[in-house]
C-alpha cells in the first residue's frame, strides 16, 4: 500500500507529461491550421486593412416607404460586400454608412450634410421617397458630392440638368418614362379619356406636372385629377368623383399604403375602372395591403421578376440571405445602383469630384438589371429611359408580362 502511495507522484509526473505532449501537438496543429487559413485569406482577392472610402447610403426604414428603405439597406449591404470581396479600392475595404430620414425631406436634408461634412463620405446613395430625394439635392450639388439617387420623381435628374458638374444621378427609372411607357398602354387599347388620382407629396406633385404635359401633348382627354394626403384614410369622395368623369383608365400616383386605400375605397362603392400605375406597386407594402384588390392593375416596371437568370439568381441570394425578397424590382435595381458607384471609385479613386466625372463616363457596365452598359452622358443623368420600360400587370402579388 505504500509502496503505491510512494510511487503515485511519479505516476502523476508521467500523466501530466503525455498530457502536455498532446496538449502541444493540438496547439500546434491549431496554430498551423489558423496560419494556413491566414495564408488563404491574405492570397484571396477580399479587401482588408483600413477603409479606402466610405458611402453614405440614406434610408427611410421606418415611416411610410419602410420597405423601400429595407430593401435599399440590404441592397447596399450584398452590393459592398460583392466589391469588397472582388479587392476593394486597391486591396482596402469600402464601408457604408447609414442614415435614416424617416421618410421626412428635413431629415433628408441633415443626412446629406451629416454625412458629407462629418463622415467624410465620396458619394450618397438612396434618399426615398422623392419628396425627401427632392428637398436635399442642393447638399450635395453644393459640396460636389455625388449623389446615386433611387427614387423617381423626374425632376430629381432635372434640376440641375444644364449646370456644368451635374453631381446628380439616377439608378432607377424616372416618372416621365414610366409615364410615356403607360401612356403607350393606354394607346395601344384605344383609350382616349384618362384620370389621374395623385397624393400631395413630392411625388405625387411632380408625377401630376407629368401627368399635365405628356397626357395632353398625346392628345388625351383628362377627364379628372383628385389628390389626397398619404395620411388620408378614407378616398371615397375622390374616387366618386373620377367616376362621375368617366375616363376609359385611371392612374394612381402614391406610395403603397395610400395606393391600397384608394383600391379599397372604389370596391366599396362597386368601382373597378382600368387602374394602372407606376412601379410603385410592385412594392411589398402595396401587394401586402392591396391583397387580392390589385389583381389586374397595370404597371410600369423596367423588368418583371425573375425575368432572367441573373435576377433570378439574385433573387435566390436574397432569399438565401434574409428568408426573402418582397421587392423583387427595386431591390435589384438599388444594388445596381450602388454598383454603378463602386465601379466608379475604383477608377477614379476616393475623389469625389473625379468620382462624379467617373460614374458619367461610365462604359461597359453589367449588371443584374436592364441599365444600359452606358447609361450615362454628360447631359443625362438617368441610367434608364422608356425604351428600357414595361408595362406588366399584378396577378397575385407579382408582377407578370401582360
Amino acid at each position: 500500500m505504500w509502496a503505491a502511495r510512494d510511487n503515485f507522484p511519479s505516476r502523476v509526473m508521467e500523466a501530466m507529461f503525455v498530457m502536455f505532449k498532446r496538449f502541444r501537438a493540438v496547439t500546434a496543429a491549431a496554430v498551423l491550421a489558423a496560419f494556413s487559413l491566414g495564408n488563404v485569406a491574405n492570397g484571396a482577392t477580399g479587401a482588408s486593412g483600413p477603409t479606402a472610402a466610405k458611402i453614405g447610403v440614406i434610408i427611410a426604414a421606418v415611416g411610410p416607404v419602410a420597405d423601400w428603405g429595407t430593401a435599399l439597406r440590404r441592397a447596399s449591404e450584398l452590393a459592398i460586400a460583392d466589391y469588397n470581396a472582388g479587392g476593394g479600392y486597391e486591396g482596402r475595404p469600402v464601408e457604408a454608412v447609414y442614415c435614416e430620414n424617416e421618410g421626412k425631406p428635413e431629415r433628408a436634408i441633415e443626412c446629406a450634410t451629416k454625412l458629407i461634412q462629418e463622415n467624410k463620405v465620396v458619394a450618397l446613395v438612396g434618399g426615398a421617397p422623392s419628396g425627401s430625394a427632392l428637398a436635399m439635392l442642393n447638399v450635395p450639388q453644393d459640396q460636389k458630392v455625388p449623389y446615386m439617387n433611387t427614387s423617381s420623381a423626374t425632376s430629381i435628374t432635372t434640376r440641375y440638368k444644364d449646370i456644368p458638374g451635374n453631381y446628380i444621378f439616377r439608378g432607377v427609372a424616372p416618372d416621365s418614362a414610366q409615364f410615356d411607357a403607360l401612356l403607350n398602354w393606354a394607346k395601344s387599347r384605344h383609350f382616349t379619356r384618362l384620370g389621374l388620382l395623385s397624393d400631395t407629396t413630392g411625388y405625387g406633385s411632380d408625377a401630376k406636372k407629368d401627368f399635365d404635359r405628356e397626357a395632353k401633348a398625346r392628345g388625351f382627354i383628362v377627364t379628372d385629377e383628385e389628390s389626397f394626403a398619404i395620411t388620408d384614410t378614407d378616398m371615397t369622395p375622390q374616387v366618386e368623383k373620377m367616376r362621375a368623369s368617366k375616363p376609359d383608365a385611371v392612374l394612381v400616383y402614391t406610395i403603397g399604403g395610400p395606393a391600397a386605400r384608394v383600391l379599397e375605397s372604389a370596391r366599396k362603392i362597386g368601382y373597378a375602372p382600368n387602374w394602372a400605375g407606376p412601379w410603385i406597386f410592385a412594392a411589398a407594402d402595396f401587394r401586402r395591403l392591396a391583397g387580392a384588390d390589385s389583381n389586374g392593375l397595370h404597371v410600369s416596371v423596367p423588368f418583371t421578376e425573375g425575368a432572367t437568370k441573373s435576377l433570378a439568381a439574385f433573387h435566390e441570394r436574397m432569399i438565401r440571405t434574409y428568408r426573402e425578397d418582397p421587392m423583387g424590382v427595386y431591390t435589384p435595381l438599388a444594388y445596381d445602383a450602388i454598383t454603378l458607384v463602386l465601379q466608379a471609385l475604383r477608377r477614379s479613386g476616393p475623389n469625389p469630384q473625379k468620382l462624379r466625372d467617373a460614374i458619367e463616363s461610365t462604359s461597359g457596365f453589367h449588371g443584374i438589371t436592364n441599365i444600359p452598359s452606358h447609361p450615362f452622358t454628360s447631359s443625362d443623368h438617368d441610367s434608364l429611359h422608356p425604351d428600357n420600360i414595361i408595362v406588366g400587370v399584378m396577378h397575385d402579388g407579382r408582377v407578370v408580362k401582360q
